[in-house]
């Protein structure tokens, strides 16, 4: 989601109403998916999480050797 606010305005409001409207923005893009979308996701963020942060197999055979 992209807000593009210009304004000529000095202070701190024209960021704050960006900020409002970027916000609602989220909520609405979130809001169309059901809990089980979002545990699906987390399911399989946590599978490619679990895959990427494992040890490398020559890391474990070298491992081995040592002991």
């Amino acid at each position: 989601c992209v807000i593009y606010a210009p304004t000529d305005v000095a202070g701190p409001l024209p960021s704050i109403v960006a900020l409002v409207a970027a916000l609602a923005g989220i909520v609405q893009i979130a809001s169309q998916y059901s809990a089980a979308d979002v545990e699906a996701y987390l399911a399989e963020f946590n599978q490619a999480y679990q895959f990427l942060t494992q040890p490398d197999l020559q890391e474990l055979e070298d491992r081995e050797e040592e002991q």
